[in-house]
């Protein structure tokens, strides 16, 4: 099996990893003080949500010259802004929301710090790569499903608070995390499948 040798290369790459990691670390630090800090002061959050919802004709756009017709503006996502009291349910759900996605974002770089890592302790490259990507492959799949609970939980939150009469809102999920996280799955079972050919090779021989 092959063996990766200590080089500059590998141990720039772990440093570097390292420090985006702390970095990731730190800035989430700052944003929590701050997020909190903001809500004591003002009380009160001022809120963003990505809402999704069916096809929706947003604006006609009406031609400059004769040489167009009338154009047709759909939209099917938009962007929900609006004030809550910074009471305790509210900074719950403000923190789930943003803590999820710092979650997986440092997750992930950590499997990737720690894989970098073997690379300078020279340590074989295959087994631990399933392993690291197995769990990163994980983790994308969590967070698409938990996204899309977090999306219900939202919903049922906007039809409760504000009056919606010409559209639907629909329950997006997060496709592209999901589809990364079974190809990486994917590519785990075919890194398996070639580490035991490789071991029945050496059997053999």
């Amino acid at each position: 099996m092959k063996i990766f040798q200590k080089t500059p290369a590998a141990l720039i790459l772990s440093r570097t990893l390292n420090l985006i990691w702390y970095f990731e670390w730190l800035t989430g630090f700052t944003f929590i003080v701050m997020l909190a800090i903001s809500g004591y002061t003002r009380g009160a959050y001022a809120l963003q949500l990505p809402v999704t919802f069916e096809k929706h004709t947003a604006a006609i756009l009406q031609p400059i010259n004769g040489n167009f017709q009338i154009g047709v503006l759909n939209s099917n996502s938009a962007i929900l802004s609006y004030h809550v009291d910074a009471n305790l349910p509210n900074i719950i759900m403000i923190l789930f929301g943003y803590g999820s996605v710092f979650a997986v974002v440092v997750l992930i770089t950590d499997q990737m710090r720690k894989m970098s890592k073997g690379f300078s302790l020279n340590s074989p490259f295959q087994k631990m790569s399933i392993t690291r990507i197995n769990i990163i492959a994980v983790i994308l799949i969590g967070y698409s499903l938990l996204q899309w609970l977090f999306v219900l939980v939202v919903n049922q939150f906007v039809y409760r608070s504000f009056k919606i009469k010409t559209f639907e809102l629909t329950y997006d999920l997060n496709f592209n995390c999901l589809i990364i996280g079974v190809i990486l799955l994917l590519v785990v079972e075919i890194f398996k499948v070639g580490i035991e050919l490789e071991e029945e090779r050496k059997l053999v021989i």
